[in-house]
């Protein structure tokens, strides 16, 4: 009785909330029940942690050039069409970017900003086969909380987004982060393209950059309006949420670049006795700006030396790959002058790296690099020897 209880009283408040959706959207698609996204987005986050991982197991990963080239394309073009339609229906045209309500009315202009929303909605589970790429090509350690948090939480929300407020102030941020969709995508699509369009990214580095300026923003626009005096926005629930989603995804961001670039290097440099402390700031700064966009930092070592890897991997590739030495190298040549190292004249020395007997083409004495996999070799002064076992 207790249980009958409580589903009526959950229907009738179901009801009573639903009763102050936007009628314009009822009949869209998958806009009738918030239950058809939410089981596509369990199977969704099923799949990709469990079942796929396991079909995947025994199996060779696929190799997709041709699709990918194709999806990270057909999402720029969707994202920049979004840009636009954002733009024409509010954004560009009469929008003041402080206290935008939402129009209800059937206008042409009303009816094209909730169309948008709709399809930016809509997109996000066309986004979801970004994990499903990474799942067939085996690329697990790309499937991380963030990214399966991401793509779960953002078509929830905006499912209530298009039912409740499909335009004014809490649009902008679709706005924005389908901007930075082009760019991103944009970048993932040459990628796939192969090594021959790797001088055309220079600008990469500054993808991470990019992504954080975007959460600081959509922060700071939401956040203006507990500091308006008078705003009748119709749903100020959802300016809780987006206020909410920007901080979270800005924190998790700078955690996950926190560890991935900062501190397990510093420590692991710490461990074996190189003095960065005077130099911590510097080493950040180093990294956030010319490493964050997706380098990857291994540090192996033996009782003599100390070997850093360094992978530059995308997310949309098959290949490592081989930075030039104008990007990183002369980083590291500063990072280990300001260490106290002495750095001496130049010459190669033929190394055993992982059983691969290959020649180390060495900038200076203690900064060796293995020219085919971007391997850095750094012998600390206060080792006497010669690198030629690494094994």
């Amino acid at each position: 009785m207790e249980f009958k209880d409580l589903t009526t009283r959950v229907g009738l408040w179901y009801g009573n909330f639903m009763n102050n959706a936007d009628p314009r959207t009822e009949d869209w698609f998958l806009m009738s029940s918030p239950l058809p996204q939410t089981v596509v987005i369990v199977a969704y986050i099923y799949f990709v942690k469990r079942l796929g991982p396991r079909l995947m197991e025994k199996r060779k990963a696929f190799h997709l050039k041709e699709v990918l080239i194709i999806y990270n394309f057909s999402v720029v073009a969707l994202s920049l069409y979004m840009c636009y339609e954002y733009v024409m229906s509010g954004w560009g045209t009469g929008y003041t970017f402080h206290c935008d309500l939402v129009d209800y009315s059937d206008s042409p202009q009303a009816v094209r900003m909730a169309g948008t929303c709709w399809l930016y909605y809509f997109s996000k589970f066309i986004e979801m086969l970004d994990t499903i790429f990474f799942v067939l090509r085996k690329k697990n350690s790309q499937i991380t909380f963030l990214h399966v948090y991401h793509h779960s939480i953002m078509p929830f929300t905006w499912w209530f987004g298009v039912r409740f407020a499909a335009g004014g102030q809490g649009t902008f941020h679709a706005l924005l982060n389908c901007v930075v969709h082009v760019i991103m995508y944009s970048y993932y699509g040459l990628s796939a393209l192969g090594p021959a369009y790797q001088k055309y990214l220079w600008w990469k580095k500054y993808l991470t950059t990019i992504q954080l300026i975007q959460f600081v923003i959509v922060t700071t626009h939401i956040w203006q309006y507990f500091f308006m005096k008078d705003c009748p926005y119709q749903f100020p629930i959802f300016i809780y949420i987006i206020g909410l989603y920007g901080l979270v995804f800005l924190l998790l961001f700078l955690n996950f670049w926190y560890h991935a670039y900062t501190k397990e290097l510093v420590l692991k440099l710490s461990s074996f006795g190189c003095r960065i402390q005077l130099c911590d700031l510097a080493f950040s700064c180093f990294l956030f700006f010319n490493t964050c966009s997706f380098y990857t930092f291994v540090c192996t070592f033996n009782y003599k030396h100390l070997c850093i890897m360094l992978l530059e991997s995308s997310l949309e590739d098959d290949f490592v790959y081989r930075p030039s030495p104008s990007n990183g190298l002369n980083y590291f040549l500063g990072l280990f002058s300001w260490m106290g190292k002495t750095l001496g004249p130049t010459h190669s020395t033929p190394v055993m790296v992982e059983g691969y007997r290959k020649t180390i083409v060495p900038v200076r004495t203690d900064v060796y690099m293995y020219t085919e996999w971007s391997i850095f070799v750094v012998t600390p002064s206060f080792v006497n020897s010669s690198p030629t076992s690494l094994v």
